[in-house]
């Protein structure tokens, strides 16, 4: 079977519609509530923490290897409900 491609498809798409929006290989979502996590504990515990948010990171990135979207489902898997009222 062949890979889609851009000369695949009717009308031409550019190539920037079609790659991930993640940032440093991980998502939005991830990226920046690692980046907030690190300030809070370096305001409260010291500036060695910055280390932790190091090996969140490399975590996130290690998790991330082969579904750059995996921690943005995963959050919202966690944060919807599984009551469903009427």
């Amino acid at each position: 079977m062949e890979k889609d491609s851009v000369i695949n498809y009717a009308t031409p798409i550019h190539k920037s519609l079609l790659q991930d929006d993640v940032d440093l290989g991980i998502g939005v979502i991830p990226a920046v509530l690692i980046v907030i996590l690190t300030i809070i504990l370096m305001r409260l515990v010291n500036i060695w923490c910055i280390f932790a948010g190091f090996a969140l990171f490399i975590g996130a990135k290690f998790a991330t290897r082969k579904d750059p979207h995996f921690l943005e489902s995963l959050f919202e898997r966690l944060l919807t409900s599984n009551v469903y009222r009427s």
